[in-house]
């Protein structure tokens, strides 16, 4: 099986991170939930990759000093994509946020 990581990057230091770190890890270890990687990065020297839902979290139960500590890292880019919502879409932040 084939990472999505693997497919959209050809960095060489995001591939090694990848086999160093996820690979040889069982997937319970390796993957956790947005709270549970945010906790971790909080007691230190640990990284997270996420999507936005760790964003709300740091911002809702970080203090100021602990966000100033934190670098944030672009493993791949995305493509831009846009879609057009109905206004008042109910729709719209679940859009927003994936």
């Amino acid at each position: 099986m084939s990472s999505p990581v693997l497919q959209e990057t050809s960095d060489p230091e995001i591939k090694d991170l990848y086999f160093k770190h996820l690979f040889t890890q069982p997937y319970h270890k390796a993957f956790t939930t947005p709270e549970v990687g945010v906790d971790r990065m909080r007691r230190g020297l640990c990284a997270f990759h996420g999507e936005a839902d760790a964003f709300r979290i740091i911002s809702e139960t970080y203090d100021e000093d602990e966000k100033c500590r934190l670098k944030d890292i672009r493993m791949f880019s995305t493509a831009q994509v846009a879609l057009a919502v109905r206004k008042g879409s109910p729709y719209k932040e679940h859009i927003r946020q994936r």
